[in-house]
């Protein structure tokens, strides 16, 4: 049989809804988290706390106190059990898109993305400096002239 470690079994309970017995309280809540000092981590935790009143010490009266998430020494903690198994998964299927109110549909804007394709565009007025597709040499110059320049020797 395989060796179970501490560690190993309290893996398998989290999420769990645990009961946890601090001196003479004890916590009901989500095990979350834990760490090598046996310090917990509880969501959603209650603390019950039996109290006994002072003029008749047989009465004993039960207190309840809503916490939160807390965490727990685990130097101070009596003992661990669970209360119950995690809660299942959501299995309701996801709401389909449909153009109806109350769904939210990305806004369009009408214009094409794509910019205008190259030799389309002409000079914005106001700016100087030829086009982009009269800068691109002709054929038939010699490779020692430019528009009727000649740099001779």
């Amino acid at each position: 049989m395989s060796e179970v470690t501490g560690r190993n079994k309290l893996n398998r309970f989290l999420r769990y809804k645990m009961r946890v017995i601090v001196g003479e309280r004890m916590l009901i809540g989500n095990f979350l988290a834990f760490d090598r000092h046996m310090n917990i981590v509880l969501s959603n935790c209650e603390e019950y706390r039996q109290i006994r009143s002072k003029k008749n010490q047989k009465e004993i009266k039960e207190e309840k106190r809503m916490l939160g998430l807390i965490i727990v020494r685990g130097e101070t903690i009596v003992s661990m059990s669970v209360e119950a198994p995690p809660p299942k998964k959501d299995t309701r299927p996801l709401q389909k898109k449909t153009n109806t109110i109350g769904v939210s549909q990305p806004m369009g804007r009408g214009i094409s993305v794509t910019g205008v394709k190259s030799g389309l565009s002409s000079n914005i007025v106001g700016i100087g400096g030829p086009s982009t597709s009269s800068m691109f040499p002709q054929n038939g110059l010699n490779s020692g002239s430019f528009q009727g320049m000649n740099f001779r020797k």
